[in-house]
């Protein structure tokens, strides 16, 4: 009886995960945004050439921004997945049939190639995530929901 109060005080409680950085990914994003901008800076040091340096530093924040700011968050039994202030979607817990290791190169909420897809009953694509503390995340989803095939 303990032990049944105890798990659902712990299953009452938010936890949080980030996303794992990739650096050679982050690497490439800060130079593919900032190389193209250096010839206009070196061949044409006008007004125009800063407005246009002020435009891809502002997408290069906002790049930055988004990566660093995707979370998992397990509460309940809900799987919520936040990627900075653009989108915010929660999955049930109860409905994930699979969990498997993943290298997808597919555009998810994952800063980094270290992934799991996570299947769902009523969805054929699978979510791909790719949280810091990999092993912790799992074995949370699983305490939720046993029935979880981890393959």
């Amino acid at each position: 009886m303990i032990e049944q109060y105890l798990f659902y005080l712990l299953k009452l409680i938010m936890k949080i995960y980030r996303t794992k950085i990739s650096y050679p990914l982050l690497l490439s994003i800060i130079g593919f945004t900032i190389l193209p901008t250096v010839p206009i800076m070196i061949i044409d040091v006008s007004f125009i050439s800063f407005i246009a340096l002020a435009i891809v530093a502002s997408f290069l924040v906002l790049a930055l921004y988004t990566i660093f700011s995707i979370t998992y968050s397990i509460n309940n039994e809900i799987l919520t997945v936040k990627v900075g202030v653009f989108q915010c979607n929660q999955y049930l817990i109860k409905d994930i049939v699979k969990i498997q290791n993943t290298n997808s190169i597919l555009a998810s909420p994952a800063s980094s190639l270290d992934r799991i897809a996570i299947y769902f009953k009523h969805n054929k694509s699978p979510l791909i995530i790719s949280p810091q503390h990999k092993d912790d995340f799992i074995q949370n989803l699983l305490d939720i929901n046993p029935e979880i095939r981890y393959l």
